[in-house]
């Protein structure tokens, strides 16, 4: 199976257990799972270093205290950011899921330096909304469970479903033919966009899928050319995954 460019996904998978957000947290001798309030400790922690924090996942707050690690769940509906100060907080911005994906995956076009992609991803991600927030948290955390790695087509196989989530808003009846169909004759993003969400849900999987390969093959910003050399050649199988199915 053909690896999948690291840059399609890589920026995904840094969003998994807040890595992203705070990627010199230190390694507890338990987890949030282990912990049912403040109360319970982990691991030891220096006095000197007393109220340090942590995201440990993107729900999760690890705080010293006392000289123990001390985990702090997120209320329901907050999340743990990490901008200056780590801290559970309630964020909401306007972007969609899609827009956040491509937001992200530009930070990690644009830089090498951890730290400047980290406060690019944070922006990436307090820019959305609570519901693609939601989505793509799925996103990646599906990606996680079926350890996908670099694997275009682990995701195929076990997160194509909510890859189409986070890619397209709404359900409808066209087929995946249909919906290219109606792309073919678009001038703007926002057309095609609205197209897709006329798909059913076995439609948008397979058109996510054939996109999401042909973003690996054309980045973001993929001319006509290059994404029908790529529905030809390496993209091949998702292009007639989608054009010959009927729903």
């Amino acid at each position: 199976m053909r690896p999948l460019n690291p840059l399609a996904l890589s920026a995904l998978v840094a969003l998994l257990f807040g890595s992203c957000l705070q990627s010199d947290r230190p390694i507890a001798d338990a987890t949030a799972s282990d912990a049912t309030d403040a109360t319970d400790a982990t691991a030891p922690c220096d006095d000197d270093d007393d109220d340090d924090r942590y995201c440990v996942d993107n729900t999760t707050l690890q705080v010293c205290r006392g000289g123990r690690w001390v985990i702090e769940p997120c209320p329901s509906g907050l999340v743990c950011l990490d901008r200056g100060s780590p801290t559970c907080t309630s964020v909401a911005g306007q972007s969609d899921c899609r827009s956040m994906l491509d937001c992200v995956m530009r930070c990690y076009a644009i830089s090498n330096h951890d730290e400047t992609r980290n406060r690019c991803v944070v922006a990436c991600y307090v820019d959305g909304t609570t519901e693609a927030q939601r989505e793509l948290l799925a996103l990646t955390g599906c990606l996680d469970d079926a350890s996908c790695g670099s694997d275009l087509g682990c995701v195929g196989q076990h997160c194509r479903g909510p890859l189409a989530e986070c890619y397209y808003a709404g359900h409808g009846g066209r087929s995946c033919r249909e919906i290219l169909n109606c792309q073919s004759g678009c001038a703007s993003d926002t057309c095609k966009q609205s197209c897709a969400s006329e798909g059913s849900f076995t439609a948008q999987s397979n058109l996510a899928m054939l996109e999401l390969c042909v973003l690996t093959e054309c980045g973001l910003m993929a001319t006509t050319a290059c994404r029908d050399r790529a529905e030809a050649g390496t993209c091949r199988p998702y292009h007639q995954a989608c054009v010959g199915a009927d729903l």
